[in-house]
């Protein structure tokens, strides 16, 4: 978030996101209480997650790379951290 919003502007931002992201997990809470006894079991709960784990974590695998080399190439040469060695 750092990166697309300047840092005086991240608590508006923070308060339009976290009623949206309530939004989304009490609607998820709502879906398994009505369907956990009759559609869905344990197992399937936990592979539900799983799936979304494996999910996030192939989107953060794919964005997060190139976002690190361009902040990277934009930074200045004395703002560049060094290769990290071990003392």
């Amino acid at each position: 978030m750092p990166e697309l919003v300047a840092p005086k502007n991240m608590g508006r931002v923070n308060a339009l996101i976290e009623p949206i992201m309530m939004s989304g997990h009490s609607l998820a809470l709502g879906v398994v209480a009505l369907a956990f006894p009759v559609w869905i079991s344990v197992t399937w709960l936990h592979y539900g997650l799983a799936i979304c784990t494996v999910i996030i974590g192939v989107t953060y695998l794919l964005a997060l790379p190139p976002l690190a080399r361009r902040t990277r190439e934009g930074a200045q040469p004395d703002e560049a951290s060094p290769p990290s060695e071990i003392a």
